[in-house]
Order: structure tokens, then C-alpha cells, then sequence
């Protein structure tokens, strides 16, 4: 399709409540905030995270291991191995409550 910007998530990653991501890629190990928006054609680099309400627009690249914040969405700070390792354990806790719930609401 013409136009057409599909999107990829990659392993172990956390999409907050009420977040859109559209038309835009989301690298492994990675957290989007409650209510971020990232817009088409843009990347979110492995082990980053956007902040709540952050917005990154359309076609932008987010650099690995980076905490990004506000409209648009900035870099602030890089993620220490702390963080990304918390990242990744958060995302297989949503993983398991998930499957707690199997034959209730999925």
C-alpha cells in the first residue's frame, strides 16, 4: 500500500496506558509512557524510554539507551544498565499477569 508505514515492536517492550504508536518502530527492551504519542517514520532506539505525554514526531530517530521527554520529545539523559535491565523485567511482569488472566479476558 502506498503510503502505508506499518509498525514493528520489538521484544520486551512496555506501551503505557492511553499511548499511540503510529506508523513507527519501537526497538527491543524499550517503555513508551502513559499518553506518549510517536508519530509516523519515526524509530525508538533499543532500551529507550519516552517519557509520559512526551510526543516524538514524525521521522524521528530516538538514539539507543535514551530517556526522552516533552512536545517534541527531547533527549535528557541516557539509561544506565540499572534502568534497562528494570525495563525488561517490567515488561515480563506485564507478560506474566497477562497470562494469569488466560480464558478471563484474552
Amino acid at each position: 500500500m502506498k503510503g502505508h508505514l506499518p509498525v514493528e515492536i520489538g521484544d520486551y517492550v512496555t506501551i503505557a496506558h492511553g499511548s499511540v504508536v503510529h506508523g513507527s518502530k519501537v526497538e527491543d527492551v524499550s517503555m513508551i509512557g502513559i499518553r506518549a504519542i510517536v508519530y509516523g517514520g519515526s524509530v525508538v532506539g533499543e532500551g529507550s524510554i519516552v517519557g509520559m505525554n512526551a510526543t516524538v514526531l514524525e521521522n524521528t530517530r530516538i538514539p539507543k539507551r535514551s530517556v526522552v521527554v516533552g512536545v517534541p520529545a527531547k533527549v535528557i539523559k541516557a539509561v544506565d544498565d540499572v534502568t534497562y535491565s528494570r525495563i525488561k523485567k517490567h515488561a515480563l511482569w506485564y507478560h506474566k499477569l497477562a497470562k494469569s488472566h488466560k480464558g478471563t479476558i484474552f
